[in-house]
C-alpha cells in the first residue's frame, strides 16, 4: 500500500483529498483492538495529516459496492489478459498494466469529471525527501542505564555518548518500510549506532 501511494505521490504530485473507504489501512474502526497510538491514527492516516491532505471516508454502501465490483472485474480480467500475452514476470506485468490496461480501462469506462481543473502539487524537498519516513512505525520506548534503546527484541541501538539522555527517559523509534530505524527526543534525530540484530 505505501509502495502505491509513493508511486502516486510521484507520479501525479500531492492530492488536496483523497477519497476512500474505511479499510483498516484508512481509519481506526475498533479502538480497543486496531489502536497502536494514543492519537487513534493509522499509519497512512498519520502520514496524510502530516503531508496536509484531507482523508475524505466513503459513508454510502453504493460507494463501497461500486469498488467491490471493479476490484472483481479487475481481478477477472487483468489475469486474463496476462495469460493471453504470456506475461510471466513482475516487470512485464508492472509495464503492461502501466502502459496498455490501465488507459484502456479508462478510455472504456471513466466518466468526464465535473471539473477539470488539477489540483495536485508537488511535494516540497523535505516532503520528498522524509516521504518513507511520514509512513513509518511508530513506537516509544525506553532509554536503559547503558544508554542503548531495545526495540523488537531482536535489535539493540546505542545512543551516542554527547546525545545520551537519561536512564528511563522516553524516545520515539521510527522504523519506515525498508527497515530504517531513526530515534528521535522530541523533533530531534538522535545519533544512534546499531550494535546488536538477530538477523
Amino acid at each position: 500500500m505505501i509502495v502505491f501511494w509513493e508511486d502516486y505521490f510521484k507520479e501525479f504530485w500531492k492530492p488536496s483529498a483523497i477519497y476512500v473507504d474505511k479499510h483498516a489501512t484508512y481509519k481506526v474502526n475498533n479502538w480497543n483492538k486496531d489502536m497502536w497510538d494514543k492519537e487513534k491514527l493509522t499509519r497512512f492516516s498519520r502520514a496524510m495529516s502530516r503531508l496536509w491532505v484531507l482523508i475524505i471516508y466513503a459513508n454510502s454502501p453504493e460507494w463501497k459496492w461500486r469498488v467491490e465490483r471493479s476490484f472483481k472485474t479487475h481481478q477477472d480480467r487483468l489475469i486474463k489478459k496476462m495469460r493471453l500475452r504470456n506475461i510471466k514476470s513482475e516487470q512485464e506485468a508492472n509495464n503492461y498494466i502501466k502502459e496498455i490496461y490501465i488507459p484502456e480501462h479508462n478510455k472504456k469506462y471513466s466518466s468526464k469529471a465535473v471539473s477539470t481543473k488539477d489540483l495536485h502539487i508537488p511535494l516540497s524537498d523535505k516532503e520528498e525527501h522524509k516521504f518513507l519516513w511520514y509512513f513509518a512505525k511508530e513506537s516509544t520506548r525506553k532509554i536503559r542505564r547503558d544508554g542503548t534503546v531495545h526495540y523488537n527484541n531482536n535489535k539493540i541501538y546505542l545512543i551516542k555518548k554527547w546525545e545520551r539522555l537519561y536512564n528511563g527517559y522516553s524516545v520515539t523509534v521510527l522504523e519506515n518500510i525498508h527497515w530504517n530505524v531513526e530515534i528521535y527526543s522530541w523533533k530531534v534525530n538522535l545519533t544512534i549506532v546499531k550494535i546488536y540484530s538477530s538477523h
